[in-house]
């Protein structure tokens, strides 16, 4: 409904204007990458993932500095970034770094950085679509360049340490380097740490010999985003209901993912109820059990923990190869096997629900290197392997000491619980789900020789990571059919992406022509993928195209473009803007303005902080202020430091009496500004007199 419930108004010209526009935006942010990549290239290290090394490196580094004192406004330092950059472009040119080896080893990332720009320019509009506004706040926290952790800036003066958001921090950062605004600094950072994977996925491929062919089908299938269930999904339930054609699409494209206690539960075809009846059973509450691959990211939209989950997850198998099969000094292998185990404490502050399953990885990887070395009779050389990776994790963890004392206080308790008789997933359903990372699985035991001592530990342990999430579930505050919800959608994704990373390029290495075909056809599968694709694009308006500050759809409200910009060049101060429970337009308008508001989405607080009972009492505050019945709004909202007072025509929509009430109630400290009219309503703002 979101592509559809506004007008469309749009000049012919400026989506190609936006896209030249924002395509030297990219290009002028990516200047720096090129440079490292280039020079690293010439050094003769892997040249991605040197770049993604440097890039996790300084976000930590500033993150912990910043936790001591707040470096403000960079803009300056963005500027110098840029000509240092551009001069030694000039320098690497001359010595020969930029030739067509290096153009070559780009494509990957053109081609991730272009899926992106189909996803985020097609539908650059932050409405309140699963989390992205969410998102779009934790971004705003980090804005302002103040000491962190910042304030909340959905319930100021309380202070933002409950959330793991590295890598919002990451995406202010970058605004705050190259001043762009709250919604493009997150459609921008999507579309760049979202291609960082795909990149060093090939990489890492290519490294260990995987043939182009066989590369670029791997690619495409961690792009795409299809599951096991993508063939089955067309097979299993046609349109009874008589839906509209975009809703029956966008159903097959989640029903992909959400295959499990969802869409399983309106088969209604022969050869569907003959595979899947048992699965609908009267009576009976299945679990909802998603499976939210990499690909599938770039549909739903959200700048959310999981994408840096799986650059973390890319990032450390590849220096885990380089440590073990490329580095040819001893000293340079333990240290790269550091940098591997640097990867691990780095979860916590960007993705913490696939800590546990990231740690073993790299410590059964690590052992298993030190083993080898310890059965070769080199026992020293088997404790520096273990000393490398315990050095590189602690190194990360003291560094990341400022953000844990508050996040770790804050944090509620999420106990490992049993999985039940009645929770457990529907074999066949797991098996239509899961079948081609099955396959690879069991494939990898006819891996090369050269390879198996990479791929075996890692395969071991998500193989057994898969079966684990049968019998135990993270118990958060989810409940009923969706207890093991957020525990498959975050580990399942996680195992998905890492056997496509880590032991299919082996697989389909393997001297054995059989195996290399099977595992080819069983991943290739998942591309049936592409005709939902093709025609959820295809059956859906693009009203905002390439209008990645992101706030197009609600530039075509009613008076959203005059209030957005006048809170945009507002002094900095809390906004009044009214919001609902959760996933609905409040904040906003106040969100892609970079201003805080007193109370945003108060199911999601609650889940935050707990039961803390002033969010229900600013809750109900703020509906009698804009309801008029609030006896004496003045005092209260000078009490909590509010500055500004939206009134949009959802409330002149509501209860459009309610204004002139509360412009009586406000005249002594508020004065009103009119900036727009809805038919003869008036829309615009209250500001504090000084």
């Amino acid at each position: 409904a979101a592509f559809s419930i506004r007008p469309l108004r749009r000049h012919p010209l400026q989506s190609p204007m936006s896209l030249l526009l924002w395509l030297a935006v990219f290009s002028a942010i990516c200047l720096p990458g090129a440079v490292v990549l280039a020079w690293a290239r010439h050094r003769g290290w892997p040249p991605w993932t040197s770049l993604a090394t440097g890039i996790a490196m300084v976000c930590t580094v500033l993150f912990t500095v910043e936790h001591a004192v707040g470096l403000g406004n960079l803009r300056a330092l963005g500027g110098l970034l840029l000509l240092a950059s551009a001069g030694l472009a000039v320098g690497g040119a001359r010595q020969g770094w930029f030739d067509r080896g290096l153009l070559l080893i780009s494509l990957p990332f053109f081609a991730a950085v272009a899926v992106g720009l189909l996803w985020r320019g097609s539908y650059p509009s932050l409405f309140p679509s699963a989390e992205r506004l969410t998102d779009l706040y934790f971004i705003v926290n980090y804005l302002e360049g103040t000491q962190l952790p910042p304030v909340d800036h959905w319930m100021p003066p309380y202070a933002f340490d409950f959330y793991y958001a590295l890598q919002h921090y990451g995406a202010a950062l970058m605004a705050r380097l190259f001043g762009l605004s709250p919604g493009g600094a997150y459609n921008v950072a999507f579309v760049l740490l979202m291609a960082l994977t795909p990149v060093l996925t090939w990489e890492l491929a290519r490294r260990q010999g995987l043939a182009r062919g066989y590369a670029v089908l791997l690619l495409a299938v961690l792009m795409v985003g299809g599951t096991g269930a993508s063939v089955w999904t067309r097979l299993v339930a046609t349109n009874t209901e008589a839906k509209a054609d975009n809703v029956n699409v966008y159903d097959r494209m989640a029903g992909s993912a959400r295959f499990i206690g969802n869409y399983d539960q309106r088969i209604n075809t022969p050869l569907g109820l003959r595979l899947f009846g048992h699965t609908i059973t009267e009576g009976r509450e299945w679990q909802e059990l998603p499976l939210e691959t990499f690909g599938y990211q770039f549909y739903i939209g959200d700048y959310h923990p999981p994408i840096s989950g799986y650059f973390l997850l890319a990032l450390a198998l590849s220096l885990m190869w380089a440590a073990q099969s490329e580095a040819r000094k001893t000293g340079t292998r333990l240290a790269l096997a550091g940098l591997a185990a640097a990867t691990v404490p780095l979860t916590i502050a960007a993705h913490a629900w696939i800590f546990p399953l990231h740690a073993v990885m790299v410590g059964v990887w690590g052992l298993t290197q030190a083993g080898i070395a310890w059965r070769g009779g080199d026992r020293a050389l088997a404790g520096h392997w273990v000393m490398a990776l315990v050095l590189g994790g602690l190194a990360v963890l003291v560094l990341l000491l400022p953000f844990l004392a508050g996040f770790s206080s804050r944090s509620l308790s999420t106990p490992v619980a049993w999985v039940t008789a009645q929770q457990h997933t529907p074999l066949v359903s797991f098996l239509a789900l899961m079948m081609p990372i099955l396959v690879v699985l069991g494939l990898s035991a006819f891996a090369p020789r050269h390879l198996r001592s990479f791929v075996w530990p890692v395969a071991a342990v998500l193989g057994l990571a898969l079966v684990a999430s049968e019998f135990i579930y993270i118990d958060d505050l989810s409940g009923g059919r969706h207890e093991r919800t957020n525990t498959t959608m975050k580990w399942w994704g996680w195992i998905w992406v890492g056997t496509l990373i880590a032991v299919a390029p082996a697989v389909m290495m393997s001297p054995k022509r059989w195996v290399r075909g099977v595992s080819a056809a069983a991943l290739a599968l998942t591309l049936f993928y592409v005709i939902d694709i093709v025609k959820f694009i295809s059956n859906t308006t693009q009203p905002d195209l390439m209008q990645l500050h992101g706030d197009g759809i609600y530039r075509r409200d009613a008076g959203g473009p005059a209030i957005i910009d006048a809170l945009k060049v507002a002094p900095r101060g809390v906004v009044l803007e009214r919001a609902k429970y959760a996933y609905d337009d409040g904040t906003a308008y106040s969100m892609l303005a970079g201003q805080p508001v007193f109370l945003g989405w108060p199911l999601h607080e609650v889940t935050w902080r707990g039961q803390l009972p002033e969010i229900w009492s600013r809750h109900k505050a703020m509906g009698e202020i804009f309801e008029g019945t609030h006896a004496d709004p003045v005092p209260y909202l000078l009490a909590h430091d509010v500055r500004y007072i939206v009134w949009s025509w959802r409330e002149a929509h509501h209860k459009p009496e309610a204004r002139e009430v509360l412009d009586r109630q406000l005249a002594s400290h508020y004065q009103w500004r009119e900036l727009a009219r809805w038919g003869d309503r008036p829309l615009g703002l209250w500001t504090r007199r000084e």
